[in-house]
């Protein structure tokens, strides 16, 4: 198992290269949540209007924004730990305030 350091070094990253990649992934998290709220709110209007073909679009492109936000975020956590392999077990944990 590799650890942070290590990867930095074969990467050839340096610590600015990371604190510009968390503030990416700070970005990318914001813009994929506000696209995911609209979606969402854009749903429940074509529920409400009873547009059933619109809703399974919607509820489609909506599963595609939830995995792109997870993905960003997960990567975000892990730069943020300076951990590589975290699970989901602790991303979640640390996404509720929970001690594992």
């Amino acid at each position: 198992e590799e650890s942070f350091e290590i990867a930095l070094k074969r990467l050839n990253l340096t610590e600015a290269d990371i604190q510009q990649r968390e503030k990416e992934f700070t970005r990318l998290v914001m813009i994929f949540s506000f696209i995911g709220i609209g979606l969402v709110l854009y749903l429940i209007y074509s529920l409400i209007q009873k547009s059933l073909i619109t809703s399974v679009g919607t509820f489609g492109i909506i599963l595609f924004v939830v995995a792109q936000l997870f993905r960003y975020h997960f990567w975000l956590f892990q730069i943020r730990q300076r951990k590589l392999g975290c699970t989901f077990k602790e991303w979640f944990y640390a996404l509720v305030g929970k001690r594992s």
